[in-house]
C-alpha cells in the first residue's frame, strides 16, 4: 500500500510538471506571435527594435544591460553628467552575461528574458495557488484568473469607438501593467520575473511558518534576497504581507506566531541591506536624488474608486464577497485575505511610486474571487439550472463564461500590438539609416563621449555602446525638461550656430546625431551646411557630427533657448 501511495504521488508530480510545461509553452507561443510578426513585417528600410510597449523604460533597461557587460556596478549613461559606477541591477547583469556568452542582439536577449519570465511566473503562481487554495477546482479558477484575467478597460475602448473619440478616456485604467499578468508576460518581462520572486518569497515564509526548520528559514531568506536584488520595491509588499498575516494570526489565536516572526526576521536580515543600499543611493547621492525626484512628473498614480474597479475588473468584484464570506478562518485564508487587505492600503501610499504596489495584488484577489465563485455563484447556478445541455452542465458552461468575461481587455491589448506593428513606425521601428548610425557609435564612440540627439533616437544611444546620452529618458536624464527644451532649440533651424556651439561646450557634448524628429519642428537643423562641424557618419536619414575645436563664440545670451539669437 505504501508503494502504491508513492507511485500515485510520483504520477501526480509528473502530471503537474506536464501541465506546467504545457501552459508555459502555450503562453510562450501566444505571446511570441506579435514579435514574429514585428520582425516579418519590417520593410526593407525598417529595423524592428524587438519592443512593443513602453520603449523608454525598456531602452533604460537595455542601457543597464550594455553597461553591465563589463561590471556589476555601473554608471547612469542616460544622462550627460559623468557619474561614478555605484548602481547595480543583478537581473540586468545576469542578462548581460548571457548576451556576452552567446553573442545575442538585444531583441534576441529580450525573448530569452521573456521566456524566463514565463517559466518562472507560471511555476511560482502554480506553487502559490497549490498551497493557498487546497481545493482542485477552485485552484484552477484562481490560477487562470491570475494568469489571464484583466479589467473592464474594453468598455472604454467601446466608448471611444462609439463616441468617435481620438483616444480612449482614462488610459491608465487600460494599460497599467503591474496587476495584469498576461500583459506583463507579453510585453514587460521585468515585472513578471519580480512577481515570481515575490510569490516564491511569500510561499517560503508560509512554509517556514507551518513547518519551522533551519532550511525553511534559509529558503525564505534567500528568496527575499533574490527579490531585493531584482526589484526592491516589492520588499514593501512582502514586509507588509508578513506583518498583516502575523496580526491576523495574533487576533485569531491570541498568541504570538513565533515561527512566522522568526521567518520575518530572517527575511529582514537577508533583504534589508539591499533595501538600505537602494534607499541610500537615491537619497544621499545628489545626481540620483535629482534624477528620481523627476518621478513625480510622470503623473501616473493608482486609479481610484470606480477606476480601480475598471482596472481590476470582475476578479476584484468577486473578491469583495470572497473576503467577507463565512467559513473557517484557516491559515491559508488569513494570509490571502491579509495580502488583499494590506494591498489596498499600499496602492494608495502617498509616494510617487504607489502604482508599483499594484504588482502582485492580482494573485490574492484571484484567490478570493475563486472562493466566492465556487462557494456562492456555482451553488446558485446548480440550483437554478440542474439539467445538462448536450452533456455540459451549467456550472461548466459558467466557468467558461467567467474566463471569457475577464479576457476582452487582454484580447484588445494583444490584437492592438499587431495594429501598432503594422505601421512600422517609431518607437517600435528604426529606419535602417538610424540603426546604422547607432551601430557606428557602437564601434567608434568612447565612454567619455556625450551624444546629443532627438529623444526618440537618443534613448537608444547608450544601448549601442558605452557613450552617454544628452537626452534619453524622462526620469533617468537629469534636468530632463530643461534638456528637452535645449535639444529642441538646438535642432531649430532658426537658431544661430554660436548658441549651439556654446551649449555643447557648456554641457560637455562631443557628438551630435541628427536623425528622427523633434515634436513641433517640421525639419531639423543640418550641421552639414556649417563650417563648425566635422561629418563623421553620413547617410540620407541619419548623420553624426563632431564640433570642431575652436574658441567659444561670445553671444549676448548663453543661457536658456528662450533668449536665442535668430538669423
Amino acid at each position: 500500500m505504501e508503494s502504491g501511495r508513492t507511485m500515485n504521488h510520483a504520477q501526480g508530480r509528473v502530471g503537474t510538471a506536464a501541465r506546467f510545461a504545457l501552459v508555459s509553452a502555450a503562453v510562450i507561443l501566444v505571446t511570441g506571435l506579435p514579435y514574429l510578426y514585428g520582425f516579418a513585417a519590417a520593410g526593407p528600410d525598417r529595423v524592428f527594435t524587438g519592443l512593443m510597449y513602453d520603449v523608454p523604460d525598456h531602452a533604460q533597461y537595455w542601457s543597464w544591460v550594455t553597461a553591465s557587460r563589463e561590471s556589476l556596478f555601473i554608471s547612469n549613461t542616460m544622462t550627460p553628467e559623468a557619474n561614478p559606477p555605484i548602481f547595480t541591477n543583478p537581473m540586468m547583469w545576469a542578462l548581460a552575461q548571457v548576451q556576452r556568452a552567446f553573442g545575442l542582439s538585444f531583441p534576441a536577449l529580450f525573448q530569452v528574458w521573456r521566456f524566463a519570465a514565463v517559466f518562472s511566473l507560471v511555476a511560482a503562481l502554480w506553487w502559490f495557488v497549490s498551497v493557498m487554495v487546497p481545493e482542485r477546482a477552485r485552484r484552477r479558477t484562481a490560477f487562470w484568473l491570475s494568469l489571464a484575467g484583466s479589467g473592464l478597460g474594453w468598455a472604454l475602448i467601446v466608448g471611444k469607438v462609439a463616441l468617435r473619440l481620438p483616444d480612449a478616456p482614462y488610459p491608465v485604467d487600460i494599460y497599467t501593467i503591474e496587476p495584469n499578468t498576461f500583459w506583463g508576460l507579453l510585453a514587460y518581462p521585468y515585472l513578471p520575473l519580480a512577481q515570481s520572486l515575490l510569490l516564491a518569497s511569500v510561499v517560503c515564509v508560509w512554509r517556514a511558518h507551518k513547518r519551522p526548520s533551519v532550511p525553511a528559514f534559509v529558503l525564505a531568506g534567500l528568496a527575499s534576497l533574490a527579490l531585493a536584488l531584482v526589484h526592491a520595491y516589492d520588499l514593501i509588499v512582502l514586509y507588509a504581507v508578513i506583518g498583516a498575516f502575523g496580526l491576523a494570526l495574533l487576533a485569531r489565536d491570541r498568541r504570538l506566531p513565533l515561527a512566522l516572526a522568526g521567518a520575518g526576521l530572517t527575511v529582514a536580515a537577508c533583504s534589508a541591506p539591499m533595501a538600505w543600499y537602494f534607499q541610500s543611493l537615491t537619497s544621499s547621492n545628489p545626481l540620483w536624488r535629482s534624477i528620481l525626484a523627476q518621478y513625480s512628473g510622470a503623473g501616473v498614480w493608482t486609479p481610484r474608486h470606480v477606476h480601480l474597479i475598471v482596472l481590476m475588473g470582475l476578479p476584484l468584484i468577486l473578491a469583495v464577497p470572497g473576503f467577507f464570506r463565512r467559513g473557517p478562518r484557516t491559515d491559508e485564508r488569513l494570509l490571502v485575505s491579509a495580502w488583499a487587505a494590506v494591498g489596498l492600503v499600499l496602492i494608495y501610499l502617498p509616494v510617487v511610486f504607489q502604482i508599483k504596489m499594484l504588482g502582485g495584488w492580482q494573485f490574492p484577489i484571484a484567490a478570493l474571487a475563486a472562493g466566492a465563485w465556487h462557494e456562492s455563484v456555482e451553488p446558485w447556478i446548480s440550483r437554478k439550472f440542474p439539467r445538462r445541455v448536450g452533456g455540459v452542465s451549467a456550472v461548466t458552461a459558467a466557468r467558461a463564461l467567467l474566463l471569457l468575461a475577464v479576457l476582452p481587455t487582454n484580447v484588445y491589448l494583444y490584437a492592438w500590438r499587431f495594429v501598432e506593428l503594422r505601421r512600422q513606425a517609431p518607437p517600435y521601428y528604426l529606419h535602417r539609416d538610424e540603426a546604422a548610425a547607432l551601430d557606428w557609435l557602437r564601434h567608434h564612440a568612447a565612454p567619455e563621449d556625450v551624444v546629443l540627439a532627438p529623444e526618440a533616437i537618443g534613448q537608444f544611444v547608450p544601448n549601442y555602446g558605452e557613450s552617454r546620452a544628452y537626452l534619453a529618458h524622462w526620469a533617468m536624464t537629469n534636468r530632463y525638461h530643461e534638456r528637452v527644451a535645449r535639444v529642441r532649440a538646438f535642432f531649430d533651424p532658426d537658431v544661430v550656430d554660436a548658441w549651439r556651439a556654446q551649449l555643447l561646450r557648456q554641457e560637455g557634448v562631443t557628438l551630435v546625431l541628427r536623425a528622427g524628429s523633434v515634436p513641433g519642428l517640421p525639419r531639423l537643423y543640418d550641421p552639414g551646411g556649417s563650417p563648425l562641424w566635422d561629418a563623421l557618419f553620413q547617410s540620407p536619414r541619419a548623420q553624426i557630427y563632431r564640433l570642431r575645436p575652436a574658441p567659444p563664440v561670445e553671444v549676448a545670451d548663453q543661457g536658456s533657448p528662450g533668449g536665442r539669437g535668430v538669423r
